[in-house]
This record gives C-alpha cells, structure tokens and sequence, in this order.
C-alpha cells in the first residue's frame, strides 16, 4: 500500500494521536476508519444506484 503525508497543524496531530491511543490504533488507522465512516456523496449515490438496482430485480 502507498503511503502519503498530510499536512495538519500540531495541534491537529496532537488531537489524533490522542484520539487514536485511545482506540489502540496508528494516526493512519485512524484516519482510515474516519473515512471509512464517511463515504463521498458520490459513493453514497453509487450504494443508494446498486441498492435500487438490487430492489427491482
């Protein structure tokens, strides 16, 4: 898996290596999990697309 950086303020950093010792998890899994609970409008119209999809047939 590529990796990449983001750029946040210390603060920032700060909050999410908190929020993530927390959980027993890395910044990255972190983040994957926060993204992973918050899908794009454009995703949430392709699984609302193949839900109804799903429902006629």
């Amino acid at each position: 898996m590529a990796t990449t950086r983001i750029q946040v303020s210390r603060e920032t950093r700060d909050h999410l290596a908190e929020l993530a010792e927390e959980r027993g998890l890395s910044i990255g899994q972190l983040v994957r999990s926060l993204v992973a609970e918050h899908p794009t409008a454009a995703q949430r119209a392709e699984w609302l697309a193949a839900d109804r999809e799903a429902v006629r047939r």
